[in-house]
């Protein structure tokens, strides 16, 4: 949903959406209230899984990563990057850095 959100939603992606007065209520509720508990959940996903099992098996670490990106700090997200030098993680990378220029700039904007 976040994903198709960041994508679609124009021209302020997940957050613009979430601040948006014409969203319904009972959507944003929602997306409030479930996506902190991803958090949770890749927090205990993590504490079962090895280094090894992580490099093995870059979806997860891609996952992390994005989640990252979405609903922490873009910046910080790419200064932790994780995971294999792969076409998808080169791919992701550079949507995180739009995503944060863009965060940046919105930020600027409102100062």
């Amino acid at each position: 949903i976040v994903d198709f959100l960041q994508r679609f939603y124009q021209p302020s992606g997940y957050f613009g959406y979430i601040d948006d007065d014409s969203a319904p209520e009972d959507v944003v509720e929602f997306l409030k209230s479930c996506f902190p508990e991803c958090d949770h959940l890749i927090s205990a996903c993590l504490d079962h899984c090895t280094y090894d099992d992580l490099m093995r098996n870059d979806s997860f670490t891609q996952c992390i990563n994005w989640f990252n990106v979405l609903f922490k700090d873009a910046a910080e997200a790419l200064r932790r990057w994780e995971g294999a030098d792969s076409i998808r993680s080169r791919r992701s990378r550079i949507t995180a850095l739009k995503i944060k220029h863009h965060n940046l700039t919105k930020q600027n904007k409102r100062s």
